[in-house]
């Protein structure tokens, strides 16, 4: 339900501004007003507030963040607080930003230099890194939610605090978590290069270990003991395990996956950048007896259906499925296998240490999995313990014709 409110609706408080604040034409003043939004938990409050002087002062207000206040208890308590800072004249007093600029240059907005530079350094950079520049800058203003916010205002804290708030809301991972840190490093280093900021307060931020084992890979021997189990018993979860083991796909984008986006002459998938995880498009492979699956799986299905949706079968709803980990869980606990460390994602992993080892080809993989480089593949895969510094050197030098 939409809560409309009319601004002379309102209640207005006045208070007296405190002697030590001079005005040319003084008639010492502030009237305020709170504006809330009880039935609409998630739209930001704010203070209203402005001076009565003999010339027509402007209207400033005062946000209250739902991200940083999410409670009405905490909204109300900075409510009280921005209140006493009027009657104390805190805010009033507040000094003028010192200029980081040139004399010429006004203060940037945090809003404006995130618009500018996206704009400047398309043409500089290649598709993939700028949308992940885009991504990363993005949710950093809708994290802020603050039109005012100078760009010059944001501390390593406020940093820090937004990468926690992606940590715990949007439940990223610490590889993920890194990845952001990296592109607002780096994007902040160009707002520095600009003579935006004067310092970067990235610089000094330390990412969070990366643990690579929390997906841990199944030994040959038990992933073909648990899909030729789930072959005969839940062919949805089968289908499933080896999208993400074959496929390299992820399970957020598996859940997105329709019909038609399965092109089984080609043996290939259609993953889109609005369904990749990385908003990059990419198109692996299947094999015969994985197209042989799903053909059985999707039997009547029409193009427009999900492959996975409710009742373990295609559909026109698109859903989360909680019940594919639930399934998957109860198998490896049927085979006495680690649940905890043992997850889908781990057949990722598995996936792609098996193509490793029958191909030796780090293009196909990369290209398998969509990653934007060679180098990425090769880094992904030295964490897995794939490729070893040992293996090149066991490789014989051939003889140079000259």
């Amino acid at each position: 339900m939409d809560c409309k409110h009319n601004d002379h609706k309102l209640p207005v408080n006045i208070v007296s501004v405190p002697k030590d604040i001079n005005f040319k034409n003084e008639l010492p003043m502030i009237k305020y007003r709170v504006q809330r939004f009880l039935k609409e938990c998630e739209k930001r409050w704010y203070v209203e507030y402005w001076i009565t002087t003999e010339v027509k002062s402007p209207r400033k207000r005062i946000y209250i963040s739902h991200k940083k206040f999410p409670t009405l208890k905490e909204k109300e308590r900075q409510v009280k607080k921005v209140i006493q800072d009027l009657e104390s004249g805190e805010i009033i007093e507040k000094p003028k930003r010192k200029r980081l600029r040139n004399k010429k240059d006004e203060l940037v907005r945090l809003s404006t230099a995130i618009s500018d530079s996206l704009n400047i350094i398309e043409r500089e950079v290649a598709k993939n890194t700028h949308a992940a520049y885009k991504k990363s800058l993005k949710k950093l203003e809708y994290y802020f939610d603050d039109p005012d916010c100078y760009l010059h205002d944001v501390s390593a804290s406020d940093i820090i605090n937004f990468l926690d708030y992606l940590t715990v809301e949007e439940r990223i991972s610490n590889s993920t978590r890194n990845s952001y840190l990296k592109w607002l490093k780096a994007m902040f280093e160009r707002f520095k290069a600009r003579g935006w900021i004067s310092t970067n307060p990235c610089i000094g931020i330390k990412g969070f270990r990366e643990d690579i084992q929390m997906h841990k890979a199944f030994c040959n021997e038990n992933a073909q003991m648990i899909l030729s189990y789930l072959k005969g018993e839940d062919l949805q979860l089968f289908v499933f395990v080896m999208l993400v083991y074959q496929c390299f796909l992820r399970p957020s984008e598996i859940y997105k996956l329709q019909v038609k986006d399965i092109l089984f002459d080609l043996k290939k998938i259609i993953i889109s950048k609005n369904v990749a995880k990385t908003k990059v498009a990419k198109y692996p492979r299947f094999n015969d007896s994985l197209k042989a699956a799903l053909q059985k799986y999707l039997e009547g299905a029409k193009n427009d259906d999900f492959i996975i949706s409710q009742r373990r079968t295609f559909g026109a709803t698109q859903t989360t499925n909680y019940s594919i980990g639930d399934r998957h869980r109860k198998v490896l606990k049927r085979f006495g296998l680690d649940h905890a460390n043992h997850t889908l994602y781990g057949w990722k992993h598995t996936g792609n240490i098996e193509l490793y080892r029958l191909t030796k080809d780090i293009k196909f993989i990369q290209a398998q999995n969509g990653h934007s480089s060679v180098n990425m593949t090769d880094r992904y895969l030295r964490d897995l313990g794939v490729i070893m510094d040992d293996e090149i050197s066991l490789v014989p030098l051939p003889d140079f014709k000259f």
